[in-house]
């Protein structure tokens, strides 16, 4: 990753949960620049909630809008190309929710608990 700017703000707290804003950018360059030969540069905006009693994540929705480059496995686009992402939390309780994600399946310790 090149850049990251990430803001976390609290929008709402009480005794039993917490709920926050996610909002910033990244860009990410293979290569290591943004001249490199694959990369993706967003904007970002979630929202996400804490759940005290439980003491765990409940919510998790973040979108991801902006730019890719570069030849991927599902994309042989040359120059940049609009790419949106959409990311939730998996609530753990059908087989979907423990695939590993793509490109991941080489770190076996991706389910590790930590």
């Amino acid at each position: 990753m090149l850049r990251q700017d990430l803001t976390l703000t609290v929008e709402e707290s009480s005794d039993a949960a917490v709920r926050l804003r996610l909002e910033g950018s990244a860009l990410l360059a293979r290569g290591g620049d943004v001249k490199s030969f694959q990369g993706f540069d967003v904007r970002l905006l979630g929202s996400i909630t804490y759940d005290r009693t439980r003491k765990a994540f409940e919510r998790f929705d973040v979108v991801a809008l902006g730019d890719s480059w570069g030849t991927t496995d599902w994309s042989q686009k040359g120059g940049r190309y609009p790419v949106g992402l959409a990311f939730e939390l998996a609530g753990g309780r059908s087989p979907c929710d423990r695939m590993i994600p793509l490109h991941l399946p080489e770190n076996p310790d991706y389910f590790a608990s930590r």
